[in-house]
């Protein structure tokens, strides 16, 4: 006999069942979607601004949102910065930027001359930052400057920071990432981006009056900001004009900076005392250590003129060192002992510029119109100039090579001997 059993199930009441199951699970899978939208919309109301530095990028092809910082120009007026070398190095993403000239001699950031501003984002070298004008490049400077690369020094080039009106500017705008897959290979440190301000209305001066305390140097600007509109209101013209004018600083102007030795201002009881890292001054001297061509001595090395080597070293005449050699002229003297050293430049005491002589105009133009069928057109117009002057140190340019001096130079102190 076979028994079976017969399970018999009521389909509207499991068509309500699932409905009733599927209802609730739904809740429930909502819940967190609602918190999650919920979440999203306040993140979204956190963001104030969306930045785009640059525009008709083609082939760049990004995912995310990169990192830019914004200076905009009401933090540009609290610096009271009179130029774009001052203003990059007082934005932190920009790396070393030397403010002393007195050090631009020697090659690095800012070495080259004249009134040149680098850009160095990251300390990653200057000619590695993209650097842009309304979202458009500028050109490189046609000066270079030498810079360590690889272990030695090779010329680079950068942007001039301070071709660019710091009057007009509305915002800075600095990429703190690399960013060559989108910009090209000058964009390897970041990009930095200038936006001036366009369609301005008004007129605005601005002037500045800087002095020192210890000593009658100082600087003078002046800034103008001029825009109007025409054909009821379709065209606007604007004109930001700046001008920055200071006088050199020596070293000798201050006795606090007179002598680059600063070992006598280190206390006795210093553990430093005496030690030649403080003496900043330079073995490469002002006056020059020569040697007889070997067969030339004649009489000179029998009369005390030149060492046990052919050599004779030049010392100012006021160097006590003098006592014991020979007056060369009226300002100097030969040292022939064996032992004598090189006399160290002070590169402060002989007198050079810590600060140079500067001129400087900036001019740019805006002028934009709107046609009636929506088109716009736009022009701009730049215009910088500066001058400047400066004293230098003596550089050593024959340290790597000889420089002959003949018997009938008007050099030699010895003459047809």
């Amino acid at each position: 006999m076979k028994s079976t059993t017969k399970t018999v199930f009521n389909r509207s009441l499991l068509n309500q069942s699932v409905r009733n199951a599927l209802y609730f699970s739904g809740l429930v899978l909502a819940m967190p979607a609602l918190a999650q939208d919920a979440q999203t919309t306040e993140k979204t109301e956190e963001v104030e601004t969306i930045t785009v530095v640059g525009s008709q990028i083609r082939g760049g092809a990004i995912s995310e949102a990169l990192a830019v910082s914004v200076v905009n120009a009401e933090d540009i007026e609290t610096m009271g910065v009179d130029s774009g070398d001052e203003l990059m190095s007082l934005i932190p993403e920009n790396g070393q930027n030397f403010f002393n000239e007195a050090e631009n001699i020697s090659g690095g950031v800012n070495a080259a001359r004249g009134d040149v501003g680098a850009f160095n984002l990251r300390n990653l070298g200057t000619g590695n930052t993209l650097v842009l004008l309304n979202g458009r490049r500028l050109v490189n400077s046609a000066t270079f400057q030498t810079e360590e690369v690889g272990g030695s020094f090779v010329p680079v080039n950068s942007v001039n920071s301070n071709t660019i009106p710091v009057v007009g500017l509305q915002r800075v705008e600095v990429l703190r990432d690399g960013a060559s897959a989108i910009y090209g290979a000058d964009a390897v440190a970041g990009v930095v981006n200038h936006v001036l301000k366009s369609n301005y209305e008004g007129f605005t001066f601005r002037g500045k009056l800087s002095e020192y305390d210890n000593f009658s140097r100082g600087s003078r600007s002046f800034s103008i900001e001029a825009g109007k509109d025409f054909n009821d209101g379709a065209t606007n013209v604007s004109v930001f004009y700046s001008f920055y004018d200071r006088d050199r600083v020596s070293s000798l102007d201050d006795e606090r900076w007179a002598s680059s030795d600063f070992r006598d201002r280190l206390p006795e009881d210093s553990p430093w005392a005496g030690s030649t890292d403080f003496r900043n001054d330079t073995a490469n001297s002002l006056y020059g250590k020569f040697d007889i061509v070997p067969g030339n001595e004649g009489d000179l090395d029998n009369n005390g003129l030149v060492d046990s080597g052919g050599e004779f070293h030049v010392y100012p005449i006021s160097d006590p060192a003098c006592a014991d050699g020979y007056q060369l002229s009226a300002y100097t003297c030969g040292i022939s002992d064996d032992d004598a050293g090189f006399y160290r430049l002070d590169y402060n005491a002989v007198g050079r510029d810590i600060r140079s002589d500067l001129q400087r105009n900036n001019v740019f133009v805006f002028v934009n119109h709107e046609f009636d069928n929506d088109m716009e057109s736009f022009s701009e117009l730049s215009f910088y100039k500066s001058q400047t002057n400066m004293v230098r140190h003596a550089s050593a340019s024959f340290s790597t090579s000889e420089l002959v001096v003949s018997a009938n130079n008007y050099y030699n102190p010895f003459g047809g001997l």
